[in-house]
């Protein structure tokens, strides 16, 4: 597997995240004060791994141009 193709992998795996994070988001506005706190850190711990797959697959694709 070479930088790019790696890249899009993370790109990819990126946006379920993200649109797992979206529909969290909306179910926590639905829920009671006694479950937000649960939904906000799996929202929390999903969003950070969303930016690390994001620029990760970013760093890859620019980077493996140049090799």
């Amino acid at each position: 597997m070479n930088y790019i193709d790696w890249g899009n992998a993370y790109l990819q795996e990126a946006e379920r995240l993200r649109d797992r994070v979206r529909s969290l988001r909306r179910e926590a506005k639905q829920k009671d004060d006694s479950q937000t706190d649960a939904y906000s850190a799996r929202i929390a711990l999903l969003y950070a791994m969303y930016l690390d797959c994001l620029h990760t697959g970013q760093f890859l694709i620019e980077n493996g141009g140049r090799r």
